[in-house]
């Protein structure tokens, strides 16, 4: 979730067209053409990413396309999204572990010289990119935009398996250092690994930002954004609320396999109406004007949007001391963090954000100023277009054999 992932319907063009307008110096190299590959389950941090890339881009130096696959429920909701904002996709609607439909689409892709660099997004990906590219002159770049080392079963043996797979990337972006060194230790070549911070919509929450200073900011609403899943930390939330007092209520803005889970929880814990489960929602600004603060107790993160998101709105955030939310989070500078799985801890930082309004005060107004000087989306395309050039020869004329 995030703001509504602009610009809407038509205004796509209008976007790359301005781009081009603004004072943009000749291309002296031709533009780099790149495709991102997402197996996706909605439309979530790394699809949020892909589309913030999508939107700051400069056409005249990349032309990015998306691919997505998956006949789940969800699979296809980001594909439909850009679809209907314009841009250019495709939707591969196959969720066999082994995607024959992905890599024969890569390699045709490739044969034809239609991409320099596929980016991957998640383990699935990753091994499929992989496999169907190994032995092609199109550079493979992945992303790690998280894992879930906290979970055990199916997942975790996928995560592990597609991590191997890494070895054989041109290029390894990661969101933090942490990661970074996990990945190093793992036998990636340190040269391949490098950190390129993850990157919010900043001026599409100024008018929230300022809403919020004369909004009706409800008294002790505490808002949660994101995936509703174990992991997330989202029953311990609900725990939270309830010890943090009568006055307080949850409102969660997002969807999940732990949905019902969560509502049965509220109502054992008596939190009735204090509990609302809105649901997903493309434009989450409407949410962020009215909420004393934001919480997000994960146990594992990569760099979180909602933490960004909130902190360009100008809203507090309690977070869980896991490293992708540190490198936002600041204890006591730009936020409030405590323990993952501490209910005891969570519940008494949101009961102090609520309290001592002049500190959360401050802090909102030191993580908006954080967002906008480290994590612009401006500073992200030139990041990896960076990154892209120093993997794809220069000259025209190159095309794989």
């Amino acid at each position: 979730m995030g703001a509504a992932l602009q610009p809407s319907g038509a205004r796509a063009a209008d976007a790359r067209a301005k781009r081009q307008d603004h004072g943009a110096e000749p291309a002296r190299e031709r533009a780099l053409n790149i495709l991102h590959f997402h197996s996706p389950q909605g439309i979530f941090g790394p699809e949020r990413w892909t589309h913030l890339v999508l939107k700051y881009c400069d056409p005249a130096r990349t032309a990015v396309k998306v691919l997505t696959i998956g006949s789940k429920p969800g699979a296809d909701d980001f594909a439909r999204f850009l679809t209907g904002e314009g841009w250019p996709v495709t939707h591969l609607p196959d969720s066999r572990r082994f995607s024959t439909a992905a890599i024969a689409y890569l390699r045709r892709a490739a044969a034809a010289g239609h991409v320099d660099v596929v980016h991957t997004h998640g383990f699935k990906t990753d091994v499929l990119a992989y496999l169907a590219l190994r032995s092609s002159r199109v550079r493979l770049v992945t992303t790690t935009h998280g894992w879930c080392d906290h979970q055990g079963g199916i997942v975790r043996v996928y995560e592990n398996i597609g991590r191997q797979f890494l070895r054989g990337f041109d290029r390894v972006l990661t969101l933090t250092e942490d990661q970074r060194a996990t990945l190093v230790r793992m036998g990636i070549a340190a040269d391949r690994v490098q950190i390129v911070r993850n990157a919010v919509d900043v001026p599409s929450f100024d008018a929230t930002y300022s809403a919020r200073s004369t909004a009706a900011v409800e008294e002790f609403s505490v808002l949660f954004i994101g995936r509703v899943a174990r992991q997330k930390g989202i029953l311990d939330l609900v725990d939270a609320v309830a010890k943090a007092g009568d006055g307080a209520r949850l409102v969660i803005v997002g969807d999940g396999p732990d949905r019902a889970g969560v509502a049965e929880r509220a109502r054992e814990l008596g939190l009735g109406s204090r509990c609302d489960i809105a649901g997903f929602r493309e434009d989450v600004r409407p949410y962020l004007v009215r909420a004393r603060m934001l919480a997000l107790p994960s146990y594992s993160e990569g760099t979180p949007r909602a933490v960004m998101e909130a902190f360009a709105a100008g809203v507090p955030v309690v977070g869980s001391a896991v490293p992708g939310i540190q490198a936002l989070v600041r204890d006591g500078e730009t936020g409030v963090v405590v323990p993952p799985g501490d209910v005891d801890r969570l519940a008494a930082a949101l009961r102090l954000l609520h309290d001592d309004g002049r500190r959360a005060a401050t802090l909102a107004a030191n993580a908006r100023a954080f967002i906008e000087e480290r994590h612009s989306p401006q500073r992200l395309v030139d990041d990896l277009l960076r990154e892209y050039r120093g993997l794809v020869p220069t000259d025209a004329a190159r095309r794989p054999e």
